[in-house]
């Protein structure tokens, strides 16, 4: 599925090939097969969390409305951007 065609109700898997570990508040994450490397914070960081499963947009959504103070078509708007640069760097895929 291309990054534009993701929904509320598009299910976001983790690539497992990719390695990641804690430096403070960040996730730092490489992909192997681009060899890039991706420093996340803040509520991309949660995000990551979240997706230790697949989940729908929808989950994640309602999971950080529940956690952070943010309007529902904000924090839509945000996880879709987010979760789009996920996968155009391949670190995850989307069905």
């Amino acid at each position: 599925m291309a990054g534009d065609d993701i929904g509320l109700d598009s299910t976001i898997t983790l690539n497992p090939e990719h390695l990641s570990a804690n430096l403070d508040d960040e996730l730092v994450l490489l992909n192997p097969r681009t060899a890039r490397y991706h420093a996340v914070h803040g509520p991309g960081n949660q995000i990551l969390q979240l997706l230790d499963r697949p989940r729908t947009v929808r989950e994640l959504c309602d999971a950080m409305t529940a956690r952070f103070d943010v309007a529902d078509d904000v924090c839509q708007r945000d996880v879709l951007v987010f979760v789009r640069a996920l996968i155009r760097e391949e670190l995850a895929s989307a069905t």
